[in-house]
């Protein structure tokens, strides 16, 4: 009379385990990397939008603003040739503690008065 053995053997869990793991690790690459060109292209719309705003701003001010939390902090309102479209322009960007926009690594922009340029402090977004 022979038994019967009921349930996997060691080898056929440790094999199953490692599939799972595989798959598992091929996945948070994966989420991880889908993140990252989310963030990527989340910053481009930042740095157009903050360039937008400085260059609107320098054409009805006639100047660059000081620095970038006292401009952030005005909320810049875009308005038509009639005054009635009340747009807040730069609303939705992120700020540190002291009122400095954030990149959407969670870096400061960096800013140049003299010549309105903003672009990224995130090592490898410096020159976008």
């Amino acid at each position: 009379m022979s038994k019967r053995r009921s349930g996997f053997s060691l080898l056929e869990l440790i094999i199953a385990l490692v599939i799972i793991g595989i798959l598992v690790a091929s996945f948070v690459g994966f989420i991880y990397k889908a993140s990252v060109i989310a963030r990527q292209q989340v910053l481009q719309v930042e740095l157009k939008s903050l360039r937008t705003a400085l260059l609107l701003y320098k054409t009805i001010e006639g100047r660059y603003p000081d620095n970038l939390a006292v401009f952030i902090k005005a909320r810049y309102k875009i308005y038509d040739r009639e005054g009635i479209f009340g747009e807040e322009f730069l609303g939705g960007l992120t700020v540190d503690g002291k009122g400095y926009p954030a990149d959407a690594f969670g870096s400061r922009f960096n800013y140049n008065q003299k010549t309105g340029e903003v672009y990224s402090s995130t090592p490898g977004y410096e020159r976008w």
